[in-house]
């Protein structure tokens, strides 16, 4: 009878790999004799009894083909050990056939094998996935009671199943066990408590498990970092979200696009106030464009302009270079929220940043609710870009939008009005649509006005 480790072999006795590979695939195929004689082939007839263990393994979910080989092995004079009852279980298991499983658990107990910390695991691995996690509670506790102590795979298969179905009483007992015995477990291990507890809506269950792993100085990941962040969205919880916002982030932790729409939600778009300043998300956005148009808006209803800036220049580190909708959308949101002095301080940012005005910003300022007196000095002032930008049409848009509210425009702007219409109709060969929509203008502006468009000139006759 050969030692269980295979004592008085040569080492150099090994299945080539493509031997062996045609050996499982005839065993799968229930071709046995063929694959019997294939192993008969080897030097000496013989095959080691790790080799046959590898073989066990690699009949992955084929029980039958795994049995024929743990026979053989017997029949080679190699005595079954625990390791040979793993490769059997890890099978059943693959094959989804636990009372087999349990058939050969029972066996290698008859055989009076003591089943390793490995066999134990497999067994709460299996459970686990089937999400019975109360018998895989139970076999991590026979694991225990047989003398052996949970490792990081033991937890994981076992709270992994706890989170997959929810199970806070149980994740709450296994972490309190692991606090108790002073275990250090992995990330994985922290993850599914943390998913639980975010998923029950236990934040102070939360706070434990973060507590525990600041302790011993294990980082969570950006997927724990939103999972918590989505949780206190989810319980419209303000404090708890300012709190751990304050807490995770100056840690450089990047929250993804969607959980930063709950944040946006939660935070900006109620009526209560935020403790939370949006600019603090700056350096924890992800590098996505949805994400970062909305913090500009955040920025920008909250009246921080520097804010603003920022943001925009991390877009275009990040390769998202804000061009005119961008910055339109900026001078909406501060019109629409702080009011147009903010509004009017950013046209003038967007002219030192060599942007003007377009239709969509004439769009803006006549959807605005704000009064109309106070609105005439900002409508100048788009009035004045766009003549700067020779943009006769929108000059008109805006002359008429005032006109509309009955609002008198102040003497300089009309001034420029009417010498940016001259100017047009005095430019050499002005185009008939030029012509028509200038003389429209005048009218506009000076009602009584009689004139006469030549082909190189504009002649007001009387008024």
């Amino acid at each position: 009878m050969h030692g269980e480790d295979g004592d008085g072999l040569q080492d150099d006795v090994r299945l080539p790999d493509d031997k062996m590979q045609e050996v499982v695939r005839l065993a799968v195929r229930k071709r046995f004799a063929e694959a019997e004689r294939l192993l008969s082939a080897l030097p000496g007839g013989k095959t080691t009894k790790a080799m046959f263990h590898k073989l066990i393994h690699s009949c992955a979910n084929n029980t039958d083909a795994a049995a024929w080989f743990l026979r053989k092995m017997r029949e080679a004079g190699y005595m079954a050990n625990c390791v040979s009852y793993n490769c059997m279980l890890t099978c059943c298991i693959k094959a989804d056939d636990l009372p087999q499983a349990q058939r050969w658990w029972d066996d290698m107990v008859a055989q009076g094998i003591k089943p390793s910390r490995v066999s134990y695991n497999t067994m709460i691995s299996a459970f686990s996935r089937r999400l019975n996690v109360q018998t895989a509670e139970q076999w991590m506790l026979r694991m225990i009671q047989d003398g052996h102590v949970p490792c990081n795979i033991s937890y994981y298969f076992l709270f992994d199943g706890f989170a997959k179905v929810i199970d806070v009483p149980r994740t709450t007992k296994w972490f309190e066990f692991i606090m108790d015995t002073n275990f250090v477990p992995e990330l994985e291990v922290y993850r599914s408590s943390i998913c639980t507890f975010c998923a029950a809506g236990s934040l102070r269950d939360v706070e434990k498990v973060y507590l525990h792993m600041q302790q011993h100085g294990i980082r969570m990941d950006n997927q724990m970092a939103s999972q918590i962040f989505a949780a206190c969205c989810h319980l419209s919880d303000q404090q708890q979200l300012a709190l751990w916002c304050n807490t995770l982030l100056p840690q450089g932790y990047v929250i993804d696009s969607n959980t930063f729409s709950l944040i946006v939600t939660t935070f900006y778009r109620g009526s209560i106030t935020c403790t939370v300043r949006p600019s603090v998300f700056l350096p924890g956005i992800a590098p996505s464009i949805g994400a970062h148009q909305q913090l500009l808006q955040c920025l920008a209803e909250t009246g921080d302009m520097d804010g603003c800036l920022q943001c925009l220049q991390q877009m275009a580190s990040r390769g998202f270079p804000a061009g005119q909708e961008e910055h339109n959308y900026v001078f909406q949101w501060l019109l629409n929220s702080t009011g147009t002095t903010a509004a009017s301080q950013w046209l003038d940012e967007m002219a030192r940043r060599g942007l003007s005005v377009d239709h969509t910003t004439a769009e803006i300022v006549s959807g605005s609710l704000a009064p109309r007196g106070l609105l005439l000095p900002l409508t100048e002032k788009v009035i004045r870009m766009a003549i700067a930008m020779s943009s006769t049409y929108l000059v008109l848009t805006l002359v008429s939008l005032l006109a509309n509210w009955r609002v008198p425009m102040s003497e300089e702007c009309a001034t420029d009005v009417i010498c940016h219409s001259l100017d047009v109709l005095q430019s050499g060969q002005p185009k008939d649509e030029q012509v028509e929509i200038t003389g429209r203008l005048l009218r506009s502006l000076v009602p009584n006005a009689t004139f006469t468009v030549f082909s190189d000139r504009f002649c007001v006759v009387s008024f």
